[in-house]
């Protein structure tokens, strides 16, 4: 029986995401750096999908009651 690709891929990627999560709770060493990976990470990210815009907000006065 094969299993469906996205499924496949969730059971693949367990076992690391196991250790990583552990390793993460144990090791205060590797928890500053996995932060920092995942910090710089997020930032690349964000930048990428914002194609390097500002972010625009608005204040949203239509949503007081």
């Amino acid at each position: 029986m094969l299993l469906h690709p996205g499924l496949a891929l969730i059971v693949l990627r367990l076992p690391a995401v196991t250790l990583v999560e552990t390793l993460h709770r144990i090791s205060p060493a590797f928890r500053r750096v996995h932060e920092k990976a995942m910090c710089r990470h997020r930032e690349n990210r964000h930048d990428w999908q914002s194609s390097g815009r500002q972010a625009e907000f608005a204040h949203g006065k239509g949503l007081r009651r």
